[in-house]
């Protein structure tokens, strides 16, 4: 998140101080074990995750001394392996042996006090310098410098096999020079990711850093950029885009771009805004955390309707109204189908025209993106009418934007009758019994809603016993996410009726009030079900005794996720025993 804003309510921040006061009295079991950087990728806490995340990531005392890494392939957990002690030992063939019986993209993450230096960097390098089944590198937040990362380019001539490489933040510096050149003899790199390493143009001898971005484009395979939030200024983006603007325009390669950063400010938007008038090729661009505001907005949506571009991402660019207007009224005329306006400032006027424009879009929207707004109930029901006249959108996130019950009813009539929508979230917003009572309902009738997120409103037991009616009837949700929402023992008789339905794969019940008696009850239902595969109950008030039936009886389940400071170590390494796959903490 960008520190030009950071809005939060009292609740978000009084639950991020209790989360880091747990943290801290536990740091024998803290976090997930192994997955320490995936944080921000996973989704059991939403979007305070990712501010918690960070806010962590300064905290060297609280991280234990691993590097993991991990295999993974479309985005599912593979393997995991503790190449740090490998590393440290000089343990070659043991890792060589490991990585040349696994294919994917092999992902090196790391804490922060204890992350690949130059030595294992040469030691990585030698035990895959001849294995042909690994495809990406994946080094995010390592301490990755100019030495290291020129081993990294060295080692890419004798392994043609590497389609993606990520180094996001890292320090990288000047060794740009010798990844950029690797990266352009290569013959099968696509995807090169420098967001976060701190590129400044006199990093580089003689400020070369424009003209290597522009030789990257022009003659290297890349598809997919990312040289987003570095520590580049007005100047350097002017001077970046002035060069990239002719290379844009006759590449052929390039489609996706992300340059987002703290100085990507309106009047350099008007350099990318004459750059779009020209590139065909460019389908997805990423402005993530730039200071647009609505002069900003309204430069870019000048070029939108000559553009290729098919999706946009303004997230965190401090848009209001008028900017959303603007962006809006170039819809009926533009191939975007998906822009992010997550965490701008737009409110009521804004979320009217953009639903407007969504209902006129030329493209067909598949998505709406508009969490952490102020949009309200007025805007809410701008957007749940325009679905009645919709048939392209297939997510709707509107979460964070103080809609209550009364909206929700509105959409929950809406959701009745439509027939694409498979993915919506409401989290942290003022959902109580009623609104959850209409939602019930509408799963009564509706057949194609998979994904539903309520996290952080006020649903209670006549919301949940609803549920537990509407779960008789329905067969397709089999993703639901209830943290945050003060879920009391005396509540946990329908959520273990819920999971006894065996159909829900995924269940996030984390950050709720649930005691022993409660989790009894859960965990009977699970001995039985044969459906779950994720289980979140992060952050409750259970201990020990809540979940002594989970080791002989539980066994479907793939990810588990059971941090509570009342369960003790010996429970947590049975639980750890018994669920090897998984990631308990």
């Amino acid at each position: 998140m960008s520190k030009r804003h950071v809005i939060m309510s009292q609740q978000k921040t009084d639950r991020l101080g209790s989360l880091l006061g747990l943290f801290c009295n536990q740091s024998d079991n803290l976090l997930f074990q192994g997955e320490i950087m995936h944080l921000a990728s996973i989704d059991p806490l939403g979007s305070e995750f990712n501010n918690l995340a960070r806010v962590l990531d300064q905290r060297k005392p609280l991280f234990k001394n691993y590097t993991y890494g991990s295999i993974y392939k479309e985005n599912d957990f593979k393997d995991e392996l503790d190449f740090k002690e490998m590393l440290k030992n000089g343990d070659v063939d043991t890792l060589r042996e490991f990585l040349n019986s696994r294919s994917g993209i092999v992902s090196f993450f790391s804490d922060i006090t204890n992350c690949i230096n130059d030595v294992e960097m040469r030691l990585l390098v030698e035990a895959q310098k001849e294995n042909t089944s690994i495809t990406g590198y994946l080094f995010r937040n390592n301490r990755i410098g100019k030495n290291s990362v020129e081993i990294l380019a060295k080692s890419l001539k004798n392994n043609p096999h590497i389609r993606s490489i990520d180094l996001e933040k890292n320090y990288i510096g000047d060794g740009i020079e010798a990844l950029v050149e690797a990266v352009i003899v290569h013959p099968s790199i696509e995807i090169l990711n420098i967001s976060k390493n701190q590129i400044k143009l006199h990093h580089v001898k003689n400020t070369k850093t424009p003209k290597l971005i522009t030789k990257l484009i022009r003659e290297s395979q890349i598809k997919t950029l990312n040289i987003s939030l570095n520590s580049f200024i007005a100047s350097d983006y002017h001077s970046i885009l002035s060069a990239l603007g002719n290379k844009l325009r006759s590449n052929k390669t390039l489609t996706n771009i992300s340059l987002g950063g703290d100085y990507f400010n309106e009047k350099v938007v008007k350099s990318l805004a004459n750059t779009l008038l020209y590139n065909k090729t460019l389908l997805k661009i990423d402005l993530t955390s730039s200071p647009l505001n609505d002069a900003g907005a309204i430069s870019l949506s000048g070029s939108l309707a000559s553009s290729s571009l098919v999706e946009i991402n303004l997230n965190d660019c401090n848009i209001g109204d008028d900017g959303a207007i603007a962006l809006a009224a170039t819809f009926p005329y533009n191939n975007i189908n998906r822009i992010i306006l997550t965490r701008n400032q737009i409110k009521r006027d804004g979320a009217i025209a953009l639903a407007h424009g969504f209902r006129n879009s030329k493209a067909g929207m598949v998505s709406i993106d508009i969490e952490e707004n102020q949009i309200g109930n007025e805007g809410a029901i701008a957007f749940s009418e325009m679905l009645k006249h919709n048939n392209t959108v297939i997510s709707v996130y509107v979460g964070s934007n103080n809609i209550d019950d009364n909206a929700v009813v509105v959409f929950a009539e809406m959701l009745k009758h439509n027939n694409t929508i498979t993915d919506i979230d409401f989290w942290l917003n003022q959902i109580g019994n009623n609104g959850m009572i209409a939602l019930s309902e509408m799963l009564k009738q509706n057949t194609k809603i998979v994904k539903m997120r309520l996290c952080e409103n006020q649903i209670g037991k006549n919301g949940l016993d609803a549920l537990v009616s509407a779960m008789k009837v329905n067969k397709t949700l089999t993703d639901l996410k209830l943290s945050g929402n003060k879920i009391k023992d005396d509540e946990c008789a329908s959520l273990a009726m819920i999971i006894s339905f065996n159909q829900l794969k995924h269940l996030d019940i984390s950050i709720n009030n649930i005691g022993n008696m409660g989790m009894k009850q859960i965990v009977r239902a699970l001995v039985l079900n044969q459906s779950l595969h994720y289980f979140n109950a992060c952050f409750n008030c259970f201990g020990d005794e809540g979940v002594a039936e989970m080791v002989p009886g539980v066994s479907q389940l793939k990810s588990i996720y059971l941090y509570c400071r009342d369960i003790s170590q010996d429970v947590l390494t049975a639980l750890k025993n018994r669920f090897p796959i998984g990631v308990i903490n």
